[in-house]
């Protein structure tokens, strides 16, 4: 599938080393799309990822809201976690420093 940024959420993962054998059926396509934007700002080298929401709404043509509740399931369905960054416009965290989990689950 597809998502709205013409590329395949599940084959953007998995090239770029994540997941495993770990299936990604219990995600939406969101949520989907949201995972393989962290997996894309994801430094192999040094083990960072930390863009802000509002950088992974552009990349991913969804607004903040849908961005939000997407990584709060992720979290929730143990596929990331993260800790709090910097402040966004309106004094409210839009920065974070996300941990991927690639083979978690499997």
């Amino acid at each position: 599938m597809l998502n709205s940024a013409g590329t395949d959420p599940a084959k953007a993962l998995k090239n770029k080393g994540f997941l495993g054998s770990r299936q990604i059926h219990d995600t939406t396509p969101t949520e989907q799309s949201v995972l393989a934007a962290l997996a894309f700002y994801h430094n192999s080298k040094t083990g960072r990822c930390d863009p802000s929401r509002t950088t992974i709404g552009e990349m991913t043509h969804f607004g903040k809201s849908s961005v939000r509740r997407a990584l709060d399931t992720l979290k929730e369905k143990n596929y990331i976690s993260w800790i709090s960054g910097g402040k966004g416009k309106r004094n409210e965290s839009d920065s974070n420093k996300y941990t991927l989990y690639p083979k978690c689950g499997s």
